[in-house]
């Protein structure tokens, strides 16, 4: 569903947003 399709592209842009700042770290 929509809800669902939303959860999983939130989460896949906060997994990019954690692996992005512990690299830079």
């Amino acid at each position: 569903g929509l809800l669902e399709h939303l959860a999983g592209w939130a989460l896949v842009v906060v997994l990019a947003m954690f692996v992005t700042q512990a690299g830079l770290m």
